[in-house]
């Protein structure tokens, strides 16, 4: 970056350091698309602050910095401590972030202010008493308790490192996440407005890569481009009428994944620029995937009235009159004739398509005419995106075992259960289960080694990596391609990732929401996944002697009102856990009145302690080991399993199903749902992150034996950097 170029990003940098909060109130009408910090997008990140590395000798004020950032878990290295005590106007936004990650900007007030002690000691009479006078006044009644004195917290915690990083550094974020491969999470949309908007176009130009593989990602950009008034980004190419469907939507403030239905409200001059772009690109399958929300396109941008654009005019007269036919509709035709031969001309004018009907085709057609349909595949599967092929792999692969297990109602038939996230804000998981037709072993491994050889001919075109140690975590962390719907939190990880719980005794769980009631439950499942027992608002406690393990709830609050909302905990003593049928844990939370969870502020996480007791606070931040804001817009989600066999934690942050929404929305009532939904998202049927990563060095490097001979160490901390994965290795 040129010196000019330099001094320009730190003035911006270092005279943006309101929060969004602050910066809201200022300007409300903007507060939809207000940037984002930087120091924010850093931490987020990078786990690191972005300042001018400056040296300080202020040793009162590095103190007194440090201890803030000890009592949320974090500590500063020496060269951002340097860099903060010389810009102490940042401070604020810094800290703001750190509290939010983990939960301190929260008012964390139990019902049982000496929980867990107290639950565990109160008679079951005061306990039923609290609770009817607590429900008969609508939550507006809380017993009133004297809160005891706490000792400090003396176990050893984990503190997370925040490191200082360059200009250069800073701006490699906004240039990985337009190079990843797969759907971003809202924060990193976020990011992209940030960047457009704060910086000027020179400066963008030269970060912004040459390809953006995810046509979201780069319609997007366009978009922002165009809003900013900046030629060099918002005429980057636009290949396809879809894309100009996104723009569009993007401009008009809607879902640009298309998943939901946008009201469209556009410029003169927008219209006209969309226009332009549409003409050369515009053909009748696009029209036809999307037809209900281009006739709404179209009557907003006035097609009739653009002389200019026959063709669109043509288009849009033939899908108002519903004469529109297109390559959906002759491939479905084949399909219904079974006329191989033509179905597979269709197909391979459009890899994509092709590689995503593989597995119907193979299933409806026989082992001889499979035998031609993967000849004709792999003619094209070079052209199909990195992307679909390791979705593929991994499909395939799960089909082999399925296969394998010999499961299905005949020896013609293979059972499949799986979980399918559907396109767009919403995580609300769908359970697919159900008998497909099976397809030959020699059919399917043929495919699956035709799938691993066209990756690795694609990477090993890619520049060399030397000796590598993979880290064998990394096999436990899916590759993450659906993280449009992930939650902001303090650690962002693909559905289905297997993170280690430690070896501390006591797990608590919390959730925090302002609005109406939401009650926070622990399901005890068997190692078959069958519902054994519970721990929620109408089971307080378990001492051990009845479900064979000790654990405790804070009691049931039924009122949330701002601004300080309210909270419950539960623990769970894990080394008390004596019944041997119970391998996992769930921490699910349910709204039992009031809107979705996003609508009433949900934040849940989970934290250890070493042992049960009353020291420390009920809430410490230096013991969160996540926390996320709840963003399934509906009225229950399972936020995480722990498996204490194995001392995992599978992060899931997924949206149920309930089948009480009027009156006692449970965990007992949905216990069907609940074991139904964890048999099949405990193994997402991806292929890992390691897996991956093999698959890379096999083709441009060489594996090592140990990380000290290896010239690069992909360790695993990789799993909390998507865009990396889907950026670097998933091109």
């Amino acid at each position: 970056m040129s010196q000019m170029l330099e001094d320009d990003f730190w003035a911006k940098i270092l005279h943006t350091h309101l929060t969004r909060e602050d910066a809201s109130k200022d300007n409300p009408d903007s507060n939809p698309y207000l940037p984002f910090p930087a120091q924010e997008i850093a931490i987020r990140k990078k786990l690191s602050i972005v300042l001018p590395a400056l040296a300080s000798s202020r040793k009162e004020s590095k103190m007194q910095l440090q201890l803030e950032a000890i009592e949320l878990g974090f500590i500063f290295e020496d060269e951002a401590l340097n860099a903060l005590i010389c810009n102490p106007q940042q401070s604020a936004s810094i800290f703001q972030t750190l509290q939010t990650l983990v939960g301190a900007d929260k008012v964390w007030e139990p019902l049982y202010p000496n929980f867990p002690k107290q639950v565990y000691d109160a008679h079951q009479v005061e306990l039923f008493f609290n609770a009817m006078g607590h429900y008969f006044s609508q939550g507006a009644w809380q017993p009133d308790y004297t809160k005891e004195l706490r000792l400090p917290l003396s176990e050893a915690v984990k503190l997370k490192p925040i490191g200082l990083i360059s200009s250069n550094e800073y701006i490699r974020i906004f240039s990985d996440i337009l190079s990843s491969n797969a759907s971003l999470p809202e924060f990193d949309r976020e990011i992209i407005r940030h960047f457009v908007s704060q910086f000027d176009e020179q400066m963008l130009e030269k970060h912004i890569p040459d390809d953006i593989p995810f046509k979201e990602t780069r319609c997007q950009l366009i978009a922002e481009g165009r809003l900013a008034n900046m030629p060099s980004i918002s005429e980057l190419p636009l290949t396809t009428a879809t894309d100009i469907l996104r723009v569009a939507t993007h401009l008009s403030k809607g879902d640009i994944s298309l998943a939901s239905n946008t009201k469209f409200k556009l410029s003169k001059a927008d219209r006209r620029w969309l226009v332009e772009k549409l003409e050369p690109v515009i053909n009748i399958d696009d029209i036809i995937r999307q037809k209900g929300k281009w006739k709404r396109l179209f009557h907003c941008l006035h097609i009739g009235t653009f002389e200019e654009a026959p063709v669109s005019r043509e288009i849009a007269a033939k899908l108002r009159n519903g004469k529109l036919q297109g390559y959906n509709g002759s491939i479905e035709q084949a399909l219904t004739d079974r006329s191989l031969t033509p179905l597979l001309d269709l197909l391979a004018k459009k890899p994509g398509e092709f590689a995503r009907r593989v597995d119907h085709l193979l299933r409806v057609f026989s082992e001889d005419e499979a035998k031609v349909i993967l000849d004709r595949f792999s003619g094209v599967i070079s052209d199909v995106d990195t992307r679909v092929l390791v979705q593929m792999l991994g499909h395939f692969n799960h089909r082999s075992a399925c296969d394998n297990a010999k499961s299905g109602a005949d020896q013609n038939t293979v059972t499949m259960t799986r979980v399918a996230i559907p396109k767009g804000q919403i995580a609300k998981a769908m359970v697919l289960n159900g008998d497909l037709p099976r397809i030959a072993a020699s059919i399917l491994q043929r495919l699956v080694e035709m799938i691993t050889n066209a990756l690795m001919a694609r990477f090993s075109r890619l520049p060399g990596l030397g000796k590598v140690w993979i880290a064998p975590a990394l096999a436990k962390a899916p590759v993450p391609l659906q993280m449009r719907t992930a939650a902001e939190g303090l650690k962002v990880v693909q559905r289905g990732t297997r993170l280690p719980m430690g070896d501390k005794n006591v797990l608590r769980f919390f959730v925090h929401w302002i609005g109406d009631d939401i009650d926070l439950s622990a399901c005890f499942l068997t190692e078959s996944l069958t519902f054994h027992s519970e721990i929620a608002y109408y089971a307080l406690r378990s001492d051990g002697s009845c479900n064979n393990y000790r654990a405790v709830h804070s009691g049931d609050i039924t009122h949330a009102p701002e601004p300080h909302g309210a909270c419950e905990f539960i623990d769970i003593e894990l080394d008390s856990i004596t019944d041997s049928s119970i391998r996992y844990i769930s921490l699910d939370v349910r709204v039992y009145s009031g809107g979705p969870l996003p609508s009433q502020q949900a934040n849940a996480g989970w934290m250890f302690r070493e042992q049960q007791g009353q020291a420390g606070e009920i809430f410490d931040a230096t013991t969160v080991e996540q926390r996320i804001s709840i963003s399934a817009t509906s009225h229950s989600c399972m936020v995480a399993v722990f498996d204490i066999k194995e001392r995992e934690v599978i992060w899931l942050d997924l949206a149920g199903s309930s089948n009480q929404l009027e009156s006692c929305n449970n965990v007992h009532n949905n216990r069907a749902n609940i074991e139904t939904l964890l048999k099949a998202s405990l193994n997402f049927h991806q292929i890992s992150v390691y897996d991956l990563l093999k698959l890379h060095v096999l083709s441009r490097g060489e594996l090592a034996a140990s990380e000290q001979e290896a010239e690069l160490i992909l360790d695993e901390n990789l799993v909390y950097q998507s865009n990396v994965i889907n950026s670097e290795y998933l091109c």
